[in-house]
């Protein structure tokens, strides 16, 4: 699973799985979108270089090629409420079909775009279930464009909402932005052979939060243009205060106590495509948290699982599961 949709997810399902939360951001006036940042740049670090041959990993892609994907995404959710359990609640699932085009190559690598298709919500008639579809759909139609280089590092990334004017969803184009463009994690620059590893890490924005994300690669298999990547990852977000779109807002400060998780996730991806053939991946965080409004004062704590599957599909119109 991609680090950069991890904070993300979290904070996602603990505001539609805590109905207080819910209520209260339903509550709050309407914020300005955020000024757009500038995308995350990692520190990529080789740990060992394995065994040979070894040769460089390096996309390769063609003007034109096309990935029909469908990412799906199962979370679940369990905690307390000012020291009472909270009930267990499991997200309805979905799943997001992306379709992305090479449209141009350039010395440093390839121009992309990406777009967003209609989103399906499990259990969309139940009323998590409403709430979540409602949320998604304002996904649909969403275009990310950019450039990726030959190892995997993306730049200039811009997203379109296609004139969507939902203030949240304008809150949220840094999340998204990070997270739809990094399914497959940069390569270092050294050559590298089977059994070999690495680290990368960042420092993500997700609505607010500030984490600290580290993913150690192996590659476990390469095969020509055929590779498969094994990925742990962990994230921690040191105690702060957060306020903002995806959070309740003005007049409610909202202080992130701590957040710490850790994951894994397989990847199998080919080097002339901009996404994996397939991954899977599971992550587990806990996040503590504590908000006063109005003198009233909340503590919560929630311990969320997120499962991510993302595979190929032959069109976009394809929709086995």
């Amino acid at each position: 699973m991609p680090p950069q949709l991890m904070p993300a997810l979290v904070l996602s399902a603990a505001a539609l799985a805590c109905p207080a939360s819910a209520v209260a951001q339903a509550q709050a006036p309407a914020q300005a979108p955020a000024a757009e940042k500038p995308a995350p740049e990692p520190t990529i670090t080789l740990i060992e270089a394995g065994a040979e041959p070894r040769e460089p990993l390096r996309f390769a892609f063609q003007a034109g090629q096309q990935d029909h994907v469908r990412i799906r995404m199962e979370m679940s959710t369990s905690g307390t409420i000012n020291g009472a359990p909270s009930p267990a609640a499991n997200i309805p699932a979905f799943v997001v079909p992306v379709t992305s085009t090479v449209t141009g190559i350039e010395d440093a690598g390839a121009r992309f775009e990406m777009i967003i298709g209609d989103i399906e919500v499990a259990e969309a008639d139940s009323q998590l279930g409403a709430m979540f579809a409602g949320a998604m759909q304002d996904l649909k139609g969403m275009k990310v464009t950019g450039l990726v280089e030959h190892r995997g590092l993306y730049k200039d990334i811009e997203v379109d909402t296609g004139g969507n004017t939902n203030p949240m969803l304008a809150g949220m184009l840094n999340t998204i932005r990070n997270a739809v463009t990094q399914t497959t994690p940069p390569f270092p620059e050294q050559a590298i052979g089977q059994g070999g590893s690495w680290v990368y890490e960042l420092t993500t924005d997700a609505d607010g939060l500030v984490s600290t994300n580290r993913t150690t690669v192996k590659l476990v298999r390469r095969d020509g243009n055929a590779f498969s990547l094994q990925l742990d990852i962990t994230v921690k977000a040191d105690p702060q205060q957060v306020q903002g779109p995806g959070m309740p807002g003005q007049g409610q400060a909202m202080s992130t106590i701590s957040m710490e998780g850790d994951g894994s996730s397989s990847i199998t991806a080919m080097l002339d495509h901009l996404f994996p053939v397939a991954m899977e991946g599971e992550t587990k965080v806990q996040i503590d948290r504590s908000s006063e409004a109005q003198g009233a004062k909340m503590e919560m704590s929630q311990n969320v699982k997120v499962k991510l599957t993302l595979t190929q599909a032959n069109d976009p119109e394809h929709n086995e599961e």
